[in-house]
């Protein structure tokens, strides 16, 4: 996509050699053991798969997804809430400081 802004040469010619590695090294650099077929979300702390139905915690703040056993540590998205507290997450208000829907 950055090519066909016309970026400077300078960093075009970058992105053409980003782009020439990517096609001549395509092997993954981490193994990651998940089941593709299974719909999941990904621990914001392990980057690991949460599959549906299993238990799962959330950033009281962001509501990033994190394993049970991440209970009570700052979340490591936001660095604002709470994994599994109580919090409303961000709200938008108007000008006379009323919460908006």
């Amino acid at each position: 996509r950055l090519l066909e802004l016309n970026p400077k040469p300078e960093f075009a010619q970058t992105a053409r050699k980003v782009i020439q590695n990517c096609e001549t090294d395509l092997n993954d650099e981490i193994q990651i053991a998940y089941d593709e077929r299974n719909p999941f979300v990904i621990c914001n702390k392990s980057f690991g798969p949460i599959y549906r139905g299993s238990e799962l915690t959330h950033c009281s703040y962001c509501k990033a997804a994190y394993l049970p056993q991440f209970k009570g540590i700052v979340c490591e998205g936001c660095t604002m809430g709470l994994v599994g507290g109580e919090g409303t997450g961000p709200c938008e208000t108007d000008a006379d400081g009323k919460f908006l829907s």
